[in-house]
Formats: C-alpha cells, sequence, structure tokens
C-alpha cells in the first residue's frame, strides 16, 4: 500500500509519525507538511513534500491549496490518504476522497470531547471517512486507537538535592499570551531555581527568574534544554508534551483557558484531564505541583508493543 500522509508542522505531525509506526501493510509512505525543522528531519530517511502554510480556520489559503492537492496525489498515485490536520487536510482530502482514493481523517488527539473545526468540515465530505482518538466523540466518530497508548509513566531519580533546581517552561507557539503559567510558576518556584523559557507569544515581566529566554527554540536547542532540565513545565499542547515525553520527562501542566484568552476553546482542559487520568503529566494545580522537585520522581518513556490500528472503510 502506498501512502500519503498529510500534516500541518507541530503535535500533528507528530500524532501522524505515531499513528504511522502502528499502521499495517504500508510499503511507502510520502509526507506532506509545511517547510521547517520537523520536515528537514523527516526529509533525512523518508520521502517529504514542503507545501505552504494552512493556518487553522484560513478558508483562503485552504481553497488556494486545492491546485497542488490535485497535483501532489496525481503524481504520487496513493492507496490512502491519511491527515491529522489541521486546515491543510481539507484539500488533500477533498481531492481523494472525490477521487475514490481511501481518504482518512484521525481527529487529532487534543480533542476528546467535541470534533475540531476542520473534522467538523471533513465529516460530510463525499469518500472522506473520519475516526477519533478518544471515545467522548461519539458513534459518528469511530475509535481507532490514540498515539498515546504508546507512552507509559516510569520511576525516575530526584535531581540532585545539593544543585539549584532546573526548570525547563515551554508555553508553545500559539498567538495567544499565556501570563498565567508565568504568574503561576514563578511563585511556584524555589529561591535557587535556573529556569529556561519558550515564550511563545507571551513577554516575560522583568525580574522573572530566567537562564535563558526566546520566543522559540531550534530543534537542537530545544533537545538540548530537554536533557539540562530536572522539570518541564508546559501549557497542555500536544507537540510540547510529546517533546518532554521523548525526552524522558511526565511534565507538568497548566492548560490554557478560553475564558482568559488563551485558546479558541477548552481542548486543552479536556486533555489535560485524560493524560492526568494516564498519570503521564502531572496536573496543576495539584499537590505535587507546587513541589517542582518532588515532581520529576515520575518520568515517561515509550511503549513498543502498542496496538496496531486499522483505518475502516465502513
Amino acid at each position: 500500500m502506498n501512502l500519503l500522509v498529510v500534516a500541518s508542522a507541530g503535535g500533528h505531525l507528530r500524532e501522524a509519525q505515531l499513528l504511522r509506526e502502528r499502521l499495517e501493510g504500508v510499503d511507502a509512505v510520502t509526507w506532506v507538511t509545511f517547510p521547517g525543522e520537523q520536515a528537514d528531519a523527516l526529509a533525512r530517511s523518508e520521502h517529504v513534500i514542503e507545501v505552504p502554510p494552512v493556518h487553522p480556520r484560513d478558508a483562503v489559503a485552504a481553497a488556494a491549496a486545492l491546485p497542488r492537492a490535485r497535483r501532489v496525489i496525481q503524481a504520487e498515485r496513493p492507496d490512502l490518504v491519511l491527515s491529522t490536520g489541521a486546515a491543510v487536510a481539507l484539500p488533500f482530502l477533498a481531492v481523494a476522497g472525490l477521487r475514490r482514493i481511501r481518504a482518512h481523517y484521525v481527529e487529532s488527539v487534543a480533542r476528546s470531547t467535541s470534533p475540531s473545526l476542520t473534522g467538523r468540515l471533513l465529516r460530510p465530505l463525499p469518500g472522506v471517512r473520519v475516526h477519533a482518538q478518544h471515545r467522548g466523540l461519539g458513534v459518528a466518530w469511530p475509535f481507532v486507537g490514540c498515539v498515546f497508548d504508546a507512552y507509559e509513566p516510569v520511576p525516575r531519580p530526584v535531581p540532585p538535592p545539593d544543585r539549584p533546581l532546573r526548570v525547563l517552561a515551554l508555553l508553545g507557539t500559539m498567538p495567544f499570551a499565556f501570563d498565567r503559567l508565568v504568574r503561576e510558576l514563578t511563585l511556584a518556584l524555589p529561591a535557587e531555581a535556573e529556569v529556561c523559557w519558550q515564550l511563545g507569544s507571551t513577554v516575560l515581566p522583568a525580574g522573572a527568574p530566567r537562564v535563558q529566554a526566546a520566543p522559540r527554540f531550534a530543534l537542537p536547542q530545544m533537545r538540548e534544554r530537554l536533557c539540562w532540565a530536572d522539570t518541564v513545565v508546559t501549557h497542555a499542547g500536544v507537540g510540547s508534551i510529546m517533546d518532554a515525553w521523548d525526552a524522558g520527562h511526565r511534565p507538568v501542566v497548566l492548560p490554557r483557558r478560553h475564558a482568559d484568552g488563551e485558546h479558541v476553546d477548552d481542548h486543552q482542559v479536556a486533555m489535560a484531564a485524560q493524560l492526568i487520568e494516564r498519570g503521564l503529566v502531572a496536573g496543576w494545580p495539584s499537590p505535587e505541583a507546587p513541589d517542582l522537585r518532588d515532581a520529576s520522581r515520575t518520568g515517561v518513556r515509550r511503549r513498543y508493543d502498542a496496538p496496531s490500528i486499522t483505518l475502516s472503510d465502513h
């Protein structure tokens, strides 16, 4: 089977990679994603086609991508087109469905109680099949398995008490400030803590503890900082959480809230609750979160015995 995987950069692409590992019967894979470090890293071992970014809720860009989607699908001749979103899924799955090529959309793992706008738009399209990674989306969204099944919590040594605690704060790259996390983390930090901030759209106030602060880190810098850190504190973004997991951390998570102007909805709140139940993150606030050194007693590791995934056409 020739597989074409379409995903925007960040958490959507990370999810797609984990799902692809669990799909059986795949002979060749072509990846369609946005230019950047993730695409460059993937291209070292896989066939990658870079396309211009289609940002969430950008209907004009999604429509403009239709001709490119037709050209890519015509050239690659896939047996199956799979996407985890976001808006870039619309043109590619629409074209595949109309051409009677197997077209499957797996809703983001961040959506545990209601589908995204992309999912709602794709579900009625001819020839497109939709799936969920949580059972809470209802019977119209068949459960296909969850990328979280590929991880499990494990014990981890506590950081040495004879040096300052090293904290990496990941606020993601959303176009919304997250001042609440900065305030709450600053209050919970031990006096001697060293903090590295990945801020996105948030402005760090004067006097906040810092070793380093930047809107975003290049992949080598991110890996270096994840190895340096004793504890990771983050918003409930899929990409940030998976970055922490892949470095062995169980992060302390403070989800963004719609009511505070931190996101477009409350899907991070729902996702954080699922991860707390699985033991894969520590919630904030919680009895363990203020003691950031103690929160690092548990780590996370990959599982390679997660069940395979079958995408039903019915």
